[in-house]
């Protein structure tokens, strides 16, 4: 029985990772900025940031996927938000400078703010002039 199930899960995982997209963000790609490639992405895709400087107010995710920047993309809050929001479990974001998030006394404004999600992946960033850098 518990084979049964084992397989079964396995064949599941295999079945719903094999689909997943790769979608390039950035001048001349797929799209142009972060948060439509987070719109357009998939459970289970993966969002692919070339270098530059992406100012575009709170990023939120609200599924499973992976955020990869290549040559440290910079991702930058203005001071006026929070720069990333994680509201889904089996999230990666890494390879970003994130910066200049939001301050606020009466909220915690983050660099990167996960929100009751679990399996989240926060690796091989660097996190400035942020309120919290991860929290």
């Amino acid at each position: 029985m518990n084979a049964r199930l084992f397989f079964f899960a396995m064949l599941c995982w295999c079945f719903t990772t094999a689909h997943a997209a790769l979608i390039e963000t950035g001048p001349g790609r797929q799209t142009s900025t972060v948060s439509a490639a987070i719109r357009q992405a998939r459970p289970g895709d993966t969002v692919l940031v070339h270098s530059g400087i992406y100012t575009e107010g709170n990023l939120c995710i609200e599924k499973p996927l992976v955020l990869i920047g290549e040559n440290w993309p910079v991702l930058d809050g203005n001071f006026n938000c929070e720069v990333i929001t994680v509201k889904s479990p089996f999230v990666t974001i890494a390879g970003f400078v994130v910066r200049n998030s939001g301050r606020m006394s009466t909220i915690d404004v983050a660099g990167i703010k996960v929100l009751a999600a679990h399996h989240v992946t926060i690796e091989d960033n660097r996190i400035d002039h942020c309120n919290f850098r991860v929290y």
